[in-house]
Protein backbone atom coordinates (compact mmCIF):
# COMPACT_ATOMS: atom_id res chain seq x y z
CA UNK A 1 0.00 0.00 0.00
CA UNK A 2 1.07 3.55 -0.57
CA UNK A 3 -0.28 6.90 0.49
CA UNK A 4 -1.41 9.18 -2.33
CA UNK A 5 -1.64 12.97 -2.20
CA UNK A 6 -5.31 12.78 -1.26
CA UNK A 7 -4.33 10.81 1.85
CA UNK A 8 -5.99 7.58 0.71
CA UNK A 9 -4.18 4.30 1.00
CA UNK A 10 -3.95 2.58 -2.35
CA UNK A 11 -2.35 -0.69 -3.34
CA UNK A 12 1.02 -0.43 -5.02
CA UNK A 13 0.44 -1.53 -8.59
CA UNK A 14 3.12 -3.42 -10.42
CA UNK A 15 3.54 -3.66 -14.17
CA UNK A 16 2.32 -7.26 -13.86
CA UNK A 17 -0.87 -6.09 -12.12
CA UNK A 18 -1.60 -3.66 -14.92
CA UNK A 19 -0.76 -6.16 -17.65
CA UNK A 20 -3.05 -8.71 -15.96
CA UNK A 21 -6.04 -6.49 -16.71
CA UNK A 22 -8.27 -7.95 -19.38
CA UNK A 23 -7.62 -6.20 -22.69
CA UNK A 24 -9.97 -6.11 -25.63
CA UNK A 25 -8.86 -5.55 -29.19
CA UNK A 26 -10.69 -4.80 -32.39
CA UNK A 27 -9.03 -5.75 -35.65
CA UNK A 28 -5.76 -6.33 -33.79
CA UNK A 29 -5.74 -2.84 -32.27
CA UNK A 30 -6.08 -2.51 -28.50
CA UNK A 31 -9.31 -0.69 -27.73
CA UNK A 32 -9.87 -0.83 -23.95
CA UNK A 33 -9.19 -2.80 -20.78
CA UNK A 34 -11.30 -4.06 -17.93
CA UNK A 35 -9.71 -3.95 -14.51
CA UNK A 36 -10.89 -4.10 -10.91
CA UNK A 37 -12.38 -0.84 -9.66
CA UNK A 38 -9.80 -0.63 -6.84
CA UNK A 39 -7.00 -0.67 -9.43
CA UNK A 40 -8.81 1.95 -11.52
CA UNK A 41 -9.04 4.26 -8.50
CA UNK A 42 -5.38 3.60 -7.69
CA UNK A 43 -4.38 4.57 -11.23
CA UNK A 44 -6.48 7.74 -11.02
CA UNK A 45 -4.78 8.67 -7.74
CA UNK A 46 -1.34 8.07 -9.22
CA UNK A 47 -2.20 10.25 -12.21
CA UNK A 48 -3.51 12.98 -9.89
CA UNK A 49 -0.27 12.80 -7.89
CA UNK A 50 1.81 13.07 -11.06
CA UNK A 51 -0.22 16.10 -12.16
CA UNK A 52 0.33 17.70 -8.74
CA UNK A 53 4.09 17.18 -9.09
CA UNK A 54 4.07 18.82 -12.52
CA UNK A 55 2.05 21.76 -11.15
CA UNK A 56 4.49 22.13 -8.23
CA UNK A 57 7.50 22.09 -10.56
CA UNK A 58 5.89 24.72 -12.79
CA UNK A 59 5.09 26.93 -9.80
CA UNK A 60 8.63 26.60 -8.44
CA UNK A 61 10.08 27.48 -11.85
CA UNK A 62 7.79 30.50 -12.12
CA UNK A 63 8.82 31.77 -8.67
CA UNK A 64 12.54 30.90 -8.83
CA UNK A 65 13.73 34.50 -9.33
CA UNK A 66 11.40 36.09 -6.79
CA UNK A 67 12.67 37.01 -3.33
CA UNK A 68 12.07 34.52 -0.56
CA UNK A 69 11.95 34.59 3.22
CA UNK A 70 13.69 32.01 5.39
CA UNK A 71 11.64 29.92 7.79
CA UNK A 72 13.58 31.46 10.69
CA UNK A 73 12.54 34.97 9.59
CA UNK A 74 8.92 33.84 9.23
CA UNK A 75 8.98 32.44 12.77
CA UNK A 76 10.49 35.69 14.09
CA UNK A 77 7.90 37.80 12.26
CA UNK A 78 5.09 35.68 13.71
CA UNK A 79 6.58 35.81 17.20
CA UNK A 80 7.09 32.04 17.33
CA UNK A 81 10.72 32.16 18.45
Amino acid sequence: MQLCMSGALIPRLTREDIQAAIGYAKEGKKEFVVLPYEEFVALQDLLDDAEDVLDLRAAKQEEKDKPSVSIDDVKKNLGLV
